[in-house]
């Protein structure tokens, strides 16, 4: 796309902004909540921003396998291991190289 920030999910189909402000009114908040970190982790990895997507994927852990079966789960899994295998040969640090580990179990 043309857009300025690919990573910020604004545009013709969805702004981002609005979407949050529309999940915290929900009842499903919490999975819509983390269906959004999933789709942008994918989007970080595409687009080689693997720090930002290693900081998603710490920040949701494995919240999202615990919550149910979907589908969405092992690509969940994937783009997390992507991110923090990345970031942890990237930069060495302890916290990248143990959520890798835990990933790959």
């Amino acid at each position: 796309g043309d857009a300025e920030d690919p990573l910020n999910l604004s545009g013709s189909a969805m702004v981002e902004v609005d979407y949050l402000a529309m999940i915290e009114s929900s009842d499903a908040r919490v999975m819509s909540f983390l269906h959004l970190q999933i789709f942008k982790n994918i989007m970080c990895n595409f687009f080689g921003d693997f720090e930002q997507g290693a900081k998603l994927a710490l920040e949701r852990g494995d919240e999202y396998e615990k919550k149910n079966g979907s589908p969405l789960t092992m690509l969940d899994t994937l783009h997390q291991g992507i991110s923090l295998y990345a970031m942890a040969r990237k930069t060495k640090e302890k916290k990248y190289i143990k959520a890798a580990k835990k990933v790959k179990k």
